[in-house]
């Protein structure tokens, strides 16, 4: 009986911040396919388990596959020699393209380098060295020899030492030969960063991917769990040696087919079954005198770690500074709940509201914000912020309105077809990692020129930073491709700072009504209006309603708590799943068994009646339990299945719970506001 591993696909678009869903995806060996697939709206495929027959020359067994994926609009992604070990769960990250009539060009176009004027004397080299490390966000690899003719490809840092990790060593050796060789492949990259080793000699990169001058690294390859969860925990830990600042440059090899002066990574595996831990095995190869210190200083995230872990029931700014992170990513990643009302505590929605988020990006699903959640969370919300600039205001641009205006646009450049040209390339960025994300400022600077060179090198024109007829309609034409399917990102409309009363009019009171009709087919005690833009005794009533609900002050009239109020209730039952059409019994492992578990452990925390259980996405005997518990208290028939009248009387429970969790949180509203004026002694209150 040959061995099983597991398998997750997860496709996005190039910049990795959109979700692609509906997916094919479609799984092969030597002898045919082995499984068809879809993705689901995270981007994500189910686990799909597959058979490891094969045995390597040490003893391990693997399955080697191929992956073809499939979406209208975009280009097909064939990947071979996926490789799929025993007891291992492995994601593969998939990065499509949108189909373009526009010729593309995977390297530079005339095959050179331009060497910048900037070279590594001795003096610069001192001044870099004095900085203090930190960890990059992202790190740019150029995938071959420094001056070979290759694509460059900028990952996030943590992705980058997954990869290399995955490359490079075995996901089932023990975890502290993992965790030297981790430390090691950190330490090298951080070194290559900090010395700017490539960017000082003219380079527009961090880092090859060449072994004979750095580490391995492979483009859209698969990532081991055992080896991600690592990297997720020690991220920024590198190695330092004596009192040199810099982190260190941890040469190695494998120690088998080649050996070298470093670190041996079969020695590594040797060492830790003899007993040693990580430091002890990187002091046995480096000297007595190196040591593993971590970094709090992560480029381009807003906050630092507070240094423990947050989880349910503490409170204060750091947790408010969480929710107000995982409300904007959970509009672009919709399967993120909402949290309801942001105010400082962490409670069982938020604790469901980071499982999720965990979920969608590969991390430990418990609930707690531990380092690894923090700094992912602070990452991906630096993303979809810059990804929201695309939307600029709710408005796009059409194609009347980005037709080339006659104005060659250059370093030094600013105004509206500066602007233009920004929000295009901006957009083109999200579906083509090639291509450098600018700032929408209207300046046409170091960042803007930098992105238009990387589009003309990408799509095979002459790469010199300036935008002229032929790159402005090259740029457009690429634009008006990627806007057929650029998703439109539904922020929650901010209060307009004027009060809506009886006599107010005008598009504000418009969306009001709406969102309480809404509302309204979900809590009966709110009746629905006519959506005519006009507050009158109908509107009044219908807020009054409203607030009663949800433990406001009953006062008909929508200041910014009431509409705050409102749009995240609007926005949270926006995100509620509806029955998925089949029922949902023991064996099933979905998203949907997910969704169920989220809504009956929410029921749970106000019903002593049904047991909580452990959210995993897998209907088990718990999740059984759980749901008889629930047919039996609110007499439905008690089989254990989860069919249509069982799924809608949960939602039912549900909504009715959530306006219950929303009122214990808004009774200890003022000892957040207390403990917030505490922290900072200088904020004032309104």
């Amino acid at each position: 009986m040959s061995q099983q591993g597991k398998l997750v696909v997860d496709v996005t678009t190039g910049s990795g911040n959109i979700n692609i869903n509906g997916a094919r995806v479609i799984i092969s060996d030597s002898n045919g396919m082995v499984d068809e697939v879809y993705t689901s709206f995270n981007g994500k495929t189910d686990i799909i388990i597959l058979s490891t027959p094969n045995i390597d020359e040490n003893n391990v067994h693997y399955g080697l596959y191929y992956v073809d994926i499939f979406k209208e609009e975009f280009e097909a992604v064939m990947h071979a020699d996926i490789r799929i070990y025993e007891n291992t769960l492995s994601y593969l990250p998939i990065s499509m393209q949108p189909k373009t009539n526009v010729k593309i060009n995977n390297s530079s176009n005339d095959g050179t380098m331009a060497v910048a004027s900037t070279t590594d004397t001795p003096s610069r080299r001192i001044q870099l060295l004095q900085r203090a490390p930190y960890i990059p966000t992202e790190i740019t690899v150029h995938l071959g020899s420094p001056s070979s003719n290759a694509e460059d490809i900028t990952v996030p840092f943590t992705y980058y030492v997954k990869n290399v990790a995955s490359s490079e060593i075995y996901p089932t050796w023990p975890e502290d030969a993992l965790r030297a060789n981790i430390a090691a492949i950190i330490s090298l990259a951080l070194n290559r960063v900090h010395t700017s080793w490539y960017p000082s000699r003219g380079y527009k990169f961090q880092i090859t991917n060449n072994t004979q001058y750095d580490q391995k690294f492979i483009k859209n390859r698969n990532i081991f769990d055992t080896i991600s969860k690592i990297v997720d925990d020690m991220f920024n830990v590198y190695i330092q040696k004596g009192n040199n600042l810099e982190p260190f440059f941890a040469s190695y090899c494998d120690g088998r087919s080649v050996t070298c002066a470093g670190m041996s990574q079969w020695g590594t595996y040797e060492l830790a079954n003899q007993g040693l831990n990580a430091l002890e095995i990187l002091q046995y190869y480096y000297g007595d005198d190196v040591q593993l210190v971590s970094t709090d200083r992560i480029q381009d995230i807003m906050e630092t770690y507070p240094g423990r872990a947050l989880r349910r029931g503490d409170s204060g700014q750091d947790v408010y500074f969480m929710q107000f992170c995982l409300n904007r990513i959970a509009i672009d990643y919709p399967n993120i709940f909402k949290i309801y009302p942001a105010n400082g505590i962490f409670s069982l929605r938020m604790e469901q509201s980071v499982k999720e988020f965990q979920r969608q990006f590969n991390l430990t699903p418990d609930g707690i914000i531990g380092k690894a959640t923090w700094y992912k969370i602070g990452y991906i919300y630096v993303s979809v912020t810059k990804l929201a600039q695309i939307e600029s205001e709710g408005i796009r641009l059409g194609e009347e309105q980005i037709t080339y205006a006659g104005e060659v646009l250059r370093n030094g450049s600013s105004g509206e077809e500066v602007s233009k040209l920004q929000y295009m390339l901006l957009s083109i960025s999200s579906f083509y990692s090639a291509v450098i994300p600018p700032t929408i400022d209207a300046q046409f600077g170091k960042g803007t020129k930098e992105s238009v060179e990387s589009f003309q090198k990408y799509f095979s024109l002459p790469v010199d930073g300036i935008v002229g007829e032929v790159t402005w309609n090259t740029i457009k034409e690429v634009f008006l491709d990627v806007f057929k399917i650029l998703p439109n990102v539904e922020q929650a409309i901010p209060y307009p700072n004027e009060q809506i009363r009886l006599g107010s009019s005008g598009d504000y009171v418009t969306i009001i009504q709406t969102y309480l009709n809404y509302i309204s087919a979900f809590y009966s005690e709110i009746n629905t209006v006519n959506v005519d833009g006009v507050y009158g005794n109908a509107s009044k009533e219908q807020v009054e309603a409203f607030q009663t609900l949800f433990g406001l002050p009953v006062t008909g009239i929508v200041n910014s708590t009431t509409w705050n109020s409102i749009t995240d209730v609007y926005t949270l039952i926006s995100a509620i799943v509806l029955y998925p059409g089949t029922p949902l019994r023991i064996g099933d492992n979905n998203r949907y068994v997910a969704y169920l578990q989220i809504y009956l452990n929410d029921i749970a925390s106000i019903n002593e009646n049904i047991s909580p259980f452990v959210i995993d996405g897998i209907f088990g005997e718990n999740t059984r339990q759980a749901v008889e518990e629930f047919q039996r208290f609110y007499n439905l028939p008690v089989d254990g299945v989860v069919g249509r009248e069982t799924w809608n009387k949960i939602l039912e429970v549900y909504l009715q719970d959530v306006r219950k969790l929303a009122d214990l949180d808004i009774n200890n509203a003022q000892l957040i506001q207390t403990n917030f004026l505490y922290e900072n002694p200088n904020s004032s209150s309104s």
